[in-house]
């Protein structure tokens, strides 16, 4: 009897968290993250104190004043197909995908949405 072995890729997402302020500022973002199943790597500046436990892994990067080295730092931490690149005042949230015209076939999506209530748009207009 022949058997056949089938390997499916699969894609790893990681959530990251810059939080330079300490760790009190990002837990909102973090949890939110994590009720989507996502792994969550939290970037602290060296002088920041990594204070509590969020659940995330925590890495502690160079600050120099320029947030896109910043990230870079970080990214070049974290073994993911793909970052999804979460600011502190931001938590990720469920909707309706229903809601959005135009859409076929299977369908992944997550909205942001920042302490002050602005939500990213579901559709352009």
């Amino acid at each position: 009897m022949l058997r056949a072995l089938i390997l499916v890729a699969m894609t790893i997402v990681v959530a990251c968290v810059l939080a330079l302020d300490g760790l009190s500022a990002a837990e909102r973002t973090i949890a939110s993250a994590q009720r989507f199943g996502l792994d969550v790597v939290v970037g602290l500046a060296d002088e920041v104190e990594g204070e509590g436990s969020t659940g995330g892994e925590i890495r502690h990067i160079d600050w120099r004043e320029n947030l896109a080295d910043a990230r870079n730092q970080l990214a070049a931490l974290v073994d993911a197909d793909w970052l999804l690149w979460i600011d502190p005042d931001e938590e990720l949230a469920a909707f309706d995908v229903a809601r959005i015209d135009g859409l076929k076939g299977p369908v992944a999506a997550v909205r942001l949405r920042d302490r002050l209530g602005y939500a990213t748009p579901t559709k352009a207009g």
